[in-house]
């Protein structure tokens, strides 16, 4: 774990690239959320990473847990949620721990955690990618709030939505968001519509508030895929009907939830 001012994160590197080290997580913030000059560092460090056959995790991030293996390689020390099912993965630190707190509050564990940051080197399709395959991991929770490298996380976001649920909840879509998503982990964030459509299009399940992302480990976690047209609607009303049967055909075209009858 990295945590130096960050001039002296790519001497840091350096040094962990001579002992052999394979793996660094780096919590030191001020690098390209703050410009060009933090680029430049950041570019720095991680080629220095690279030439040294070793990854890194952030910067600007929290860090990351494993419980099952008592791993809290992260920030908030004294805080070590229990082991379960469900995977996170976000860009912002904060947003991290609330899916987790969210999560233990409501009765689920973490299989395993990281906070990406500015995914200098390792990018968030890298870990969604690696909880697809990791067998402690029935859910991914996503938390993204903008990339550069479309075609690549689409294709892995696809294939690990074909094998588990991956939840979503995208910021920075209004023009505020733009700008604040911009400033806290150099992340380029875009329209709401286009998000919406490119997410649905891979299978992930977008959502819009962290409150649901509390609630849908419990009806996902342990459920097989249901088939279609295999769900009943019944309501005393046929506005009720009306406002219900569009959430029962999925807007995702890989996972469908089930028809309507």
């Amino acid at each position: 774990m990295i945590t130096v001012p960050a001039a002296g994160v790519p001497s840091a590197v350096a040094d962990c690239v001579n002992k052999g080290i394979r793996a660094g997580v780096v919590i030191t913030a001020g690098f390209k959320e703050l410009g060009q000059e933090g680029a430049l560092l950041e570019q720095k460090m991680v080629s220095i990473a690279r030439a040294g056959d070793m990854v890194l995790i952030g910067p600007n991030g929290q860090g990351v847990c494993c419980p099952a293996n008592h791993l809290y390689a992260w920030m908030p020390m004294d805080y070590h949620p229990p082991a379960g099912d469900v995977a996170v993965v976000s860009q912002s630190g904060n947003i991290q721990m609330l899916l987790i707190v969210g999560l233990s509050r409501a009765g689920f564990g973490v299989s395993k955690s990281v906070s990406s940051g500015n995914e200098a080197d390792l990018r968030i399709d890298d870990y969604i990618d690696y909880f697809a395959r990791d067998e402690m991991t029935k859910v991914i929770l996503c938390y993204v709030e903008g990339m550069t490298y479309g075609r690549e996380f689409a294709a892995r976001a696809r294939d690990a939505a074909r094998k588990k649920p991956v939840v979503l909840i995208k910021g920075g879509t209004t023009s505020s968001g733009v700008t604040a998503a911009s400033s806290h982990t150099g992340a380029m964030a875009g329209s709401d519509d286009l998000a919406d459509e490119f997410f649905r299009a891979q299978g992930m399940l977008r959502v819009d508030m962290l409150e649901t992302l509390f609630e849908l480990p419990a009806l996902i976690a342990h459920q097989r895929p249901r088939a279609r047209h295999r769900i009943a609607v019944m309501t005393t009303t046929g506005g009720g009907a009306t406002t219900m049967a569009p959430g029962c055909v999925t807007k995702s075209c890989s996972r469908p939830l089930g028809g309507v009858t």
